[in-house]
């Protein structure tokens, strides 16, 4: 039986990876057992899934465009293999009240409700050295230009072509939550009320997932890692 979802050619089945979220889209993740993929088009970059958006050359110079592309019924949703990260955190999270949920590249195998997906490895170019293009609809949609390289960014692409998805920009995809998600980390710029709030919130839906906040900017991370000095008497020497 042929793999609703696949895993690209550089992504391991154990592979951890996370999603850094607003408490809003945290909880509407939890309320309603369903994650959301977004249509490409309508990200921040244009530069998605480029290559179907290149023009003919006609034979008099002039450029010619295709009056649809593919890129158009993509849909997508972005991870990362940045567990720990500065820059995510001030991204996704800038209320200082964000949610990093963590699972593994194999759990996105199980998902119901895709007939055509890819899970795979966003790789970073700068355009105008590519030569050879991505070959298949979905690959296209996992090249980025180097400006965002700092992301690290995992992707699940998959395609929507039937006519009652057409005018949608949003798809909602069924998870069993308690199989999916392994790790809930909380903002660790994050008051405490605000972490003490996540944490009954999860014990309130049942979520197994064990729930932290962010050791990231703590005073004690040389305690948490083990990291000391030894100052150690030595001899003169003649």
């Amino acid at each position: 039986m042929r793999q609703a979802i696949r895993l690209g050619n550089e992504v391991e089945g154990d592979l951890p990876v996370f999603r850094y979220q607003t408490l809003s889209q945290f909880m509407t993740l939890i309320e309603k057992s369903e994650m959301y993929l977004s249509r490409i088009t309508t990200w921040d970059d244009k530069w998605e899934a480029p290559f179907d958006q290149l023009p003919t050359v006609n034979d008099d110079g002039t450029f010619r465009y295709a009056s649809y592309n593919s890129r158009q019924d993509l849909f997508g949703q972005c991870w990362t293999s940045n567990g720990e990260s500065d820059a995510l955190w001030r991204i996704y999270s800038p209320n200082k009240e964000g949610v990093m949920i963590g699972t593994t590249a194999k759990k996105f195998l199980d998902l119901k409700g895709i007939h055509n997906g890819l899970f795979g490895k966003v790789a970073y170019s700068d355009f105008k050295e590519i030569t050879e293009f991505p070959q298949g609809m979905l690959d296209q949609a996992l090249v980025k230009r180097k400006a965002y390289e700092h992301e690290n960014e995992y992707r699940l692409v998959t395609v929507f072509q039937e006519p009652e998805f057409a005018n949608i920009n949003y798809v909602n995809i069924s998870v069993e939550l308690n199989d999916f998600i392994e790790s809930v980390t909380i903002d660790p710029r994050a008051s405490k009320w605000f972490v003490e709030m996540v944490e009954c919130y999860c014990k309130r839906a049942n979520l197994n997932a064990p729930v932290v906040q962010s050791d990231l900017y703590s005073a004690n991370v040389f305690d948490s890692l083990k990291i000391v000095k030894r100052w150690v008497e030595v001899s003169k020497q003649d």
